[in-house]
């Protein structure tokens, strides 16, 4: 089953077919995968090697932000991280950065969702290359790691984590 899997060629052609995932039916989509991979131990195989292919998969597929806006709106401040195409083309980027082991600098504005973005990337290389380096800066200790606070780097990435199923993390995690 692993061997129909798309190559990463194929991914990387599609990379801003991830509009559609925008919709109304986030959760359904990602309620059946749940269900899906509760289900059947190989479900459960062939989406973590979907996963660790496709970054952009996994982003869409499981994980969620905290959106303080939508509290401040009423709504459930965790959302589903529904990818836009300019975060796929920012994803795809930081991989051909890491792959190529080149450097980069990011420009953004607030509210771009930069930080989960990044913060995914990083979190995508810890869970699926094994021995991965990782690290992170601020120029403020608090805006790097205050465990109270969902501005701070460190918040950020224990929330995403939080939410990841137990199936998905490393053993013993």
């Amino acid at each position: 089953m692993l061997d129909s899997l798309p190559s990463s060629e194929s991914q990387e052609s599609n990379s801003l077919n991830y509009q559609w995932r925008n919709s109304g039916d986030s959760e359904r989509r990602r309620t059946a995968a749940s269900l899906e991979c509760l289900r059947s131990s190989e479900a459960r195989l062939v989406e973590l090697e979907l996963c660790r292919r496709d970054i952009c998969h996994w982003v869409n597929t499981w994980l969620y932000i905290y959106d303080p806006w939508a509290l401040s709106a009423g709504e459930d401040p965790i959302q589903p991280f529904d990818l836009f195409p300019s975060q796929v083309d920012l994803l795809r980027w930081l991989q051909e950065r890491e792959a190529g082991q080149q450097n980069g600098i990011v420009v953004k504005s607030r509210e771009s969702g930069g930080t989960f973005l990044c913060g995914a990337d990083a979190l995508h290389s810890f869970l699926f290359r094994p021995m991965a380096a990782i690290g992170f800066g601020a120029s403020d200790l608090d805006l790097l790691d205050k465990s109270e606070d969902p501005k701070a780097i460190f918040w950020k990435l224990r929330f995403i984590l939080d939410r990841l199923p137990l199936w998905m993390l490393p053993a013993g995690w």
